[in-house]
């Protein structure tokens, strides 16, 4: 098998080749993203990267795209305002994963979830109403954003998006049918991001940032039993990229990338009640630092780079009572290394070849705290050691101004014996330039 994955990596970096101009399959296979996810620019720039960093927009022009694998359907449409005599270049999207749709934050608590049975109780699963609508997550809901960039001539570019997505619910609950007086509940769940955006581009060096604020907001009530739960955290992120020129046709590039949110989810089963509420600290922070090399050719590009990466999540809750402690649950994950090997190659003029493969090994450790009783202490626990391997391979069909690109990716996990294989991811984006 080591032998199979070693022979692969030469394979890919034979395809010294030139960059195809497509979306977020090509980005999947060159910097192994997912598709419709806001993941920031990678060792290869793509127009999807627009969506992290607006101020690449500029770059593409105009351009329609839609894009879907096994878990979504997006869409976008990137226009030149030139053509309307007016300045800078303007974007929409729909469907793409970003802040609290991306990192499901509120499907990993446990907790929202139990507010209804503390009502329901065995009467679960009869009639409940409106609370046949499940919005604790946003996967089925729609997103959508808007951008705008603008060049001060080749040297500086600058760019703004807004992204928003919401879904909410209001009605009675009511168990029974023949209760006159239902009880009146509403839950609604959203997330607002903003973003900014520069690219600065000299003779030896482009140097790109951007930053992200987000709002997202979520919050429940049950009037029969006072029940209210709120939850407003505070999304960030920035990315740095760093392009040296080395030679003609090789580039240095350093990239740093940090993401955190973090907030107080509070729930209270009774208002009315003293003494029986319960708050819980959520947080997630993921730092990572790249450095890689980029080889440009008239066919195509192939590259290399290495990577480092630390996750760590904040889960601690404490109930509203003096003679309790902090239970807690907080999972940390680094990575080391991260070595990707990537190459694309223009085989004839209508189709484009490319693959990567991309190794990774990482550890784990949990701070573990299992209750609120006084006395109680933290243990820390470690979690297996993983090594995988990802092997993403893609082709671009080009016609004209339309064109269709397609990837594969299987991942390969290492943990004891046997080795195990994850389902095949696949996705597809059809494209028109105009």
């Amino acid at each position: 098998m080591k032998l199979k994955i070693f022979i692969l990596f030469f394979l890919v970096l034979s395809l010294i080749s030139a960059p195809a101009w497509a979306m977020d399959s090509r980005k999947a296979v060159l910097n192994g993203t997912l598709v419709g996810d806001n993941d920031p620019a990678g060792l290869v720039l793509d127009s999807g990267d627009s969506f992290v960093n607006p101020a690449y927009l500029t770059k593409y022009g105009n351009l329609l795209g839609v894009e879907g694998s096994t878990d979504l359907v997006s869409g976008f449409a990137f226009v030149d305002l030139d053509l309307m005599g007016l300045f800078g270049n303007f974007g929409v999207h729909a469907n793409r994963n970003f802040g609290m749709k991306k990192t499901s934050t509120l499907t990993t608590t446990g907790d929202i979830d139990n507010l209804e049975l503390n009502y329901l109780g065995a009467a679960a699963g009869v009639n409940l109403g409106s609370d046949f609508v499940n919005i604790n997550s946003l996967n089925n809901v729609v997103s959508w954003g808007v951008l705008y960039a603008l060049s001060m001539g080749d040297t500086l570019k600058f760019g703004f998006a807004f992204n928003y997505i919401g879904n909410s619910v209001e009605g009675n609950v009511n168990s029974n049918p023949t209760n006159l007086n239902p009880a009146a509940f509403s839950k609604s769940i959203s997330d607002l991001e903003i973003r900014l955006g520069t690219v600065l581009n000299l003779e030896i060096f482009q140097l790109a940032g951007d930053v992200g604020i987000g709002f997202p907001t979520y919050s429940y009530s049950l009037s029969v039993t006072n029940e209210e739960a709120d939850f407003s955290p505070m999304n960030l992120d920035f990315n740095i990229r760093l392009v040296l020129a080395l030679k003609k046709e090789v580039d240095a590039v350093f990239r740093f990338h940090y993401a955190g949110y973090g907030g107080e989810l509070s729930i209270d089963p009774d208002t009315a009640a003293p003494l029986n509420g319960s708050t819980m600290d959520i947080g997630r922070n993921d730092i990572a630092i790249f450095a890689g090399a980029l080889f440009e050719g008239k066919k195509g590009v192939a590259g290399v780079e290495v990577g480092f990466r630390n996750v760590s999540y904040t889960v601690e809750g404490t109930i509203e009572n003096p003679v309790s402690d902090t239970s807690k649950n907080n999972l940390t994950t680094t990575t080391f290394p991260i070595i990707r090997i990537l190459g694309e190659r223009k085989i004839i003029e209508w189709l484009t070849l490319l693959g990567s493969v991309e190794y990774q090994s990482s550890g784990r450790s949990t701070d573990i705290n299992a209750d609120s009783t006084i006395g109680t202490t933290d243990y820390e626990t470690k979690g297996l050691s993983q090594s995988t391997v990802d092997i993403n391979l893609g082709a671009i069909f080009s016609f004209d101004e339309f064109f269709i690109e397609g990837h594969l990716t299987r991942r390969i996990v290492f943990v004891g014996l046997p080795d195990s294989f994850t389902p095949l991811n696949a996705s597809a984006s059809v494209g028109y330039r105009f």
